[in-house]
């Protein structure tokens, strides 16, 4: 059989949020769907409750589940999903989240409609922790609809966040991810946004719609959630900045592109957030980071003269960081990071 569209949805310990999860994506007014579950080995009922649906949904007949040999982590998931998908297009989607109905046939409608690569639709996001229940929404405007050649990848870093690093809520081509060997990295930590900042610089044609086709559940105690966590692994702190290190290995891929300054201060800012963000939650951080880790977080994998030469004036003083004796580089980190208000 074939579908236009693979809906990806890796699954480990869902048991409290799966049904709900399931109902939004079955219930998808697209017709061409495969409902691709992957099994990451939880010890939840979980996988029960989705062979549940397979055999007495009126859309069973198109969820197919595949299954890791052993829990692997969700980079190692998405790289499955990958390879198994059968769709057209893939479409990531956590389970725990939820989609509107109208989700999946407003983005392959756009796609298309403009032979488009990738379509990113607006999202929703609510923060269910701590007592709160906040809702906001993350809107693409809809002058920034279409974008063509490099537009994409200007558009991406010409300001930090403009795109965010999550890789649901995502139309994709896959023959165009498949051309390309685009992979996530196997680790837990940041694999999306690695994913997607190497995605758009390869990208040709990509449609950002205003529609919101998405809601974004963050809840308490995931690894997304730093805010509301009592501690947090070292080792999380390090494997997030080592993730995001990986990144540059394509610098000179990028160095003739009109928007590597900004490709560069992304990253180069994305691993001085990481260290604010260590040095402002020190006392949550088992064990405490040391000044020489928290150098290893800015330090960027350029030699010296590299980094002279191609950081550009804008990028020199947080490429100069990663050079300084340990101390002297929390120090500067920390004031940097208090006259920003990031600490």
């Amino acid at each position: 059989m074939s579908y236009e569209v693979t809906i990806g949805i890796p699954v480990y310990n869902a048991e409290k949020y799966i049904r709900e999860t399931m109902d939004a994506a079955l219930a998808q007014t697209f017709p061409s769907i495969e409902f691709l579950i992957l099994d990451d080995c939880g010890t939840d009922s979980s996988m029960d409750i989705i062979n549940d649906y397979r055999l007495h949904h009126e859309r069973g007949k198109d969820i197919r589940i595949i299954r890791q040999p052993n829990n692997k982590g969700i980079g190692a998931a998405r790289n499955r999903l990958l390879d198994e998908a059968i769709g057209t297009w893939l479409y990531f989607l956590d389970a725990d989240d939820l989609l509107p109905a109208n989700a999946i046939e407003l983005l392959a409608t756009a796609g298309k409609a403009k032979n488009a690569e990738v379509i990113m639709g607006s999202h929703e996001r609510l923060d269910l922790y701590g007592g709160r229940h906040d809702h906001s929404i993350v809107r693409y405007v809809p002058d920034a609809c279409v974008m063509r050649g490099d537009e994409l990848a200007v558009y991406t870093f010409s300001r930090y966040g403009a795109v965010g690093a999550n890789v649901w809520n995502m139309l994709i081509r896959l023959d165009f991810v498949r051309n390309y060997r685009l992979r996530f990295l196997n680790t837990n930590y940041w694999e999306d946004m690695v994913f997607k900042m190497e995605m758009v610089t390869y990208t040709k044609c990509a449609v950002l719609l205003p529609d919101i086709t998405y809601t974004y559940i963050c809840r308490e105690n995931t690894l997304s959630n730093f805010q509301r966590r009592k501690q947090i692994g070292k080792d999380e702190i390090l494997c997030n900045a080592a993730s995001v290190a990986t990144l540059m290995r394509n610098w000179q891929r990028l160095l003739a592109k009109k928007y590597f300054h900004d490709w560069f201060n992304t990253i180069l800012m994305t691993e001085f957030y990481v260290a604010c963000n260590a040095i402002r939650d020190k006392e949550r951080i088992i064990p405490p980071l040391s000044d020489e880790e928290l150098r290893t977080i800015v330090r960027m994998p350029l030699t010296f003269p590299q980094m002279l030469r191609y950081a550009g004036l804008r990028n020199l003083l947080f490429s100069l960081l990663g050079w300084m004796p340990p101390a002297l580089c929390r120090t500067c980190i920390t004031r940097m990071g208090k006259h920003r208000k990031l600490i």
